[in-house]
């Protein structure tokens, strides 16, 4: 039980110690979550693909501008969560298992694969924000579109180059996920080579000690029904 001690709580010192796994258990957990939240990375950077078809600020203080450039943003800062995770997967995994993984080649593979996008994140991330002439257009169109006079045309030119820009960057989104999607499959197959913990057998084998274990025990004997008399 807890008592409240000057508004903390403290526990009894008769209440029995929670559950906690084994230093082996722990390690092997924490690989699989590792696993899992690099998945998830996956899954959002995928999702920008969805993000830059849909503008739906139009009634906000949003401009298209500012939404392309945020998304395009957003996109580049996935390749780095992305490796950090990708690093971090690795480096859990290696944790759980008696060989070494080396992980220097496989996130030296990566950052050169995708140089590109992790030179734009570092630059928005410690300089300045991202741009391109597309971007720039799409901006001085909608500024000029504030003119009472060629507002309206203007206005149009900012709209076609929107959708041209975002149609773009999301099939490049669809493009370079796929790249980055191989690295997620060869994470999970070297798991399953490395990590007998991963195995269906492995399970099998330690419900099956269980069993046996309980088959032993008294009330297991005592349960078992009597052998039949050999027939004349």
């Amino acid at each position: 039980m807890l008592s409240l001690v000057e508004g903390f709580p403290i526990r009894d010192d008769a209440f029995p110690e929670e559950f906690k796994f084994t230093a082996e258990v722990d390690r092997q957990h924490g690989a699989i979550m590792a696993y899992l939240s690099l998945a998830q990375s996956f899954y959002t950077l995928q999702q920008c693909e969805y993000y830059f078809r849909r503008y739906p600020f139009s009634d906000l203080p949003v401009s298209k501008e500012d939404h392309i450039r945020n998304m395009c943003e957003m996109y580049f800062n996935r390749f780095y969560e992305f490796k950090e995770r990708l690093k971090r997967c690795l480096n859990a995994v290696d944790a759980t298992i008696d060989g070494t993984i080396n992980t220097g080649p496989v996130l030296k593979k990566f950052a050169k694969d995708f140089d590109q996008e992790l030179r734009a994140r570092n630059s928005i991330h410690h300089h300045e924000r991202f741009d391109d002439g597309a971007i720039h257009g799409i901006g001085m169109a909608l500024m000029m579109g504030y003119s009472d006079k060629a507002g309206p045309g203007w206005r149009d030119v900012a709209n076609r180059g929107y959708r041209r820009s975002s149609a773009e960057w999301a099939a490049r989104v669809k493009r370079r996920s796929k790249v980055v999607e191989t690295y997620l499959e060869a994470v999970a197959g070297a798991m399953l080579d490395m990590c007998p913990y991963l195995r269906p057998e492995s399970a099998e084998a330690t419900v099956t000690r269980s069993v046996t274990r309980s088959e032993k025990g008294p009330a297991a004997r005592a349960a078992k029904p009597a052998k039949k008399a050999k027939e004349i």
